[in-house]
């Protein structure tokens, strides 16, 4: 089998440089007898799941310097992977998170000190409304963020 028939046209990225499939950095260890390469890809398999794989391709190399083959080391990173991308939304969501808050307290703060200026009987009132309204606002939008990690750990069955 050539190597595009054992590794198939699957899609590949380099964490740096420019692309490369597997296959072609296979045969460029061949050729250039270069010591390592390390090359990340998304692969399909035959049931359809998307697996990232980390591979590491060294030169065999004889002790007269001829190059006998390469030898690869294959590193299923999906889970890693994907602790990562949700890393990174939790990021995301945390960012929101502190926004939400900072604008709801600053909305409540403004409030409280037109309060402090003893408007009238009215104004009291609606600002009041406003307070209770941010509050709850607050509270809808803390017990989302809460409640995610829980669903996220129920669905995972933890």
């Amino acid at each position: 089998m050539g190597l595009r028939e054992v590794f198939r046209e699957a899609a590949s990225y380099k964490t740096s440089g420019p692309h490369i499939t597997l296959a072609e950095m296979v045969q460029q260890n061949l050729r250039d007898k270069t010591s390592a390469h390390q090359l990340e890809i998304h692969y399909l398999t035959p049931s359809g799941e998307d697996r990232t794989l980390q591979f590491t391709v060294t030169s065999v190399q004889s002790p007269s310097g001829d190059t006998l083959g390469v030898a690869c080391l294959i590193n299923d990173q999906t889970e890693l992977a994907r602790v990562r991308q949700q890393q990174a939304m939790r990021g995301e969501m945390s960012s929101e998170m502190a926004l939400e808050l900072r604008n709801s307290l600053a909305t409540i703060a403004d409030c409280a000190k037109r309060l402090s200026t003893g408007p009238d009987e009215q104004s009291v009132q609606r600002l009041a409304s406003d307070i209770a309204s941010e509050a709850t606002h607050l509270e809808h939008t803390i017990g989302g963020f809460l409640a995610e990690p829980k669903a996220a750990r129920a669905a995972a069955g933890i």
